[in-house]
């Protein structure tokens, strides 16, 4: 059974950045018998969808890694302050050459593609998958090559860009919901509704300019912000209470690392689709 707890930890191997994340916890209690525990904050689902896994060291039984990783190194669930620029960008590699980490990313492929596949048959909880990250800190490639064994009848990938007109004449999550994961299935978010309290907030303007949000809501932007926080976790306090569990992944990226991403995105042609003028700029914030 342990071998299953380190599937989902794979989306953190290709790029070597360490991944924090955590789960909407709204009463930090274990439930069992047939349940998924809401205070858990990494896991695989199992067919009576009674077992989940955190902060255990993780192993494969088919393939034996140079060395483990505890997942609760890296959970952060509010219980204790993270500062992202005193937090670690890299961690020592979990497999001893390529040959080794080809064949574990390949067993973890087949796991996750059997639990999905089960997940699918039960039909009764969904998976929203977050990824977060600065621009170049490889969420497009960790999701590239751990899903591409996955059946994709079951999952689905939504990139969230900049929003159109359309969808800034909605409240803030009203694209986000209409992605959310049928029941059964799994669909990652590559970004997701954190940007509207993290590139808003480094941009008040686009409050007014661009959502056009009524004056008297944006005279105190600390107030907007703490609204913003709390209809976050009362939206996904409410996905956890309609069975769609959520597990959040930010892949945390040097600025000296991301300064190479992006300079090879200019100088290899077949990456400068990838490169925006605007990705240098917002490296000032």
């Amino acid at each position: 059974m342990q071998k299953n707890a380190c599937c989902w930890s794979l989306f953190r191997f290709k790029i070597q950045k360490i991944s924090v994340y955590n789960h909407f916890d709204p009463k930090n209690r274990d439930i069992s018998n047939g349940k998924l525990s809401s205070g858990e904050h990494l896991g695989i689902f199992y067919p009576d969808f009674s077992n989940l896994y955190v902060g255990q060291t993780l192993k494969t039984n088919r393939f034996s890694m140079s060395q483990s990783l505890k997942t609760e190194d890296f959970r952060f669930d509010g219980t204790r302050t993270f500062h992202h620029k005193k937090t670690a960008t890299k961690i020592e590699d979990l497999y001893d050459d390529k040959a080794d980490y080809a064949a574990q990313l390949a067993d973890f492929r087949t796991t996750i593609d059997e639990l999905q596949s089960l997940m699918y048959a039960h039909n009764r909880y969904g998976l929203l998958v977050i990824f977060q990250a600065m621009d170049a800190a490889g969420k497009d490639s960790t999701i590239k090559h751990v899903l591409s064994g996955v059946n994709p009848v079951g999952v689905k990938i939504q990139s969230f860009k900049r929003p159109s007109d359309n969808e800034l004449d909605h409240d803030f999550l009203w694209r986000h919901l209409l992605s959310l994961p049928e029941r059964g299935n799994i669909t990652i978010f590559n970004r997701s509704h954190y940007e509207e309290v993290l590139v808003v907030k480094v941009h008040p303007e686009i409050l007014t300019k661009s959502q056009r949000l009524p004056k008297e809501l944006t005279k105190d932007l600390d107030k907007v912000w703490k609204q913003r926080y709390q209809d976050i976790a009362n939206f996904e306090k409410y996905l956890y209470h309609n069975g769609i569990r959520v597990i959040k992944f930010f892949l945390n990226i040097s600025q000296q690392e991301q300064g190479k991403q992006l300079i090879e995105r200019i100088e290899d042609p077949t990456k400068n689709w990838k490169f925006e003028e605007d990705d240098i700029k917002e490296r000032a914030y």
